[in-house]
């Protein structure tokens, strides 16, 4: 099981497809696990992309600590989860929390993201957007 330390809690991921292949992540509504994006994972990955899939803490296969976390941290646990692999640059897809996750990523780490797909979401309203 493959799985990346943030703070004190391991949260687990799925990688597929080509090392040299562009990847996209996907970010989890807060009821979704990383099983959710399978039939998705197989299209892109058969066109050619790489997919990155992770459990947000609490959810599915990671620690489920008593949550703290808000937007920015966990666009900060993608980012590490990236770096470890050695993935300079992915699209960002997520829907609903996932999706406001996905919005965050390119505001702190816009050196870090291709692209954004935001599915379904809401979005703060903070001092960048005003």
């Amino acid at each position: 099981m493959a799985t990346f330390t943030h703070g004190n809690y391991e949260v687990f991921y799925l990688l597929y497809g080509e090392e040299a292949a562009p990847c996209i992540c996907f970010i989890n509504g807060l009821s979704m696990r990383t099983a959710h994006w399978m039939p998705m994972i197989e299209n892109l990955c058969g066109s050619g992309f790489r997919v990155l899939v992770f459990d947000m803490l609490g959810q599915g296969s990671s620690d489920k600590p008593v949550l703290d976390s808000d937007f920015d941290d966990n666009a900060c646990m993608l980012a590490g989860i990236l770096d470890s692999l050695g993935i300079e640059q992915a699209y960002v897809s997520g829907i609903s929390y996932g999706g406001v996750v996905a919005l965050k990523f390119p505001i702190l780490f816009p050196e870090k993201c291709r692209g954004m797909i935001p599915i379904s979401t809401f979005s703060e309203i903070d001092g960048q957007l005003f």
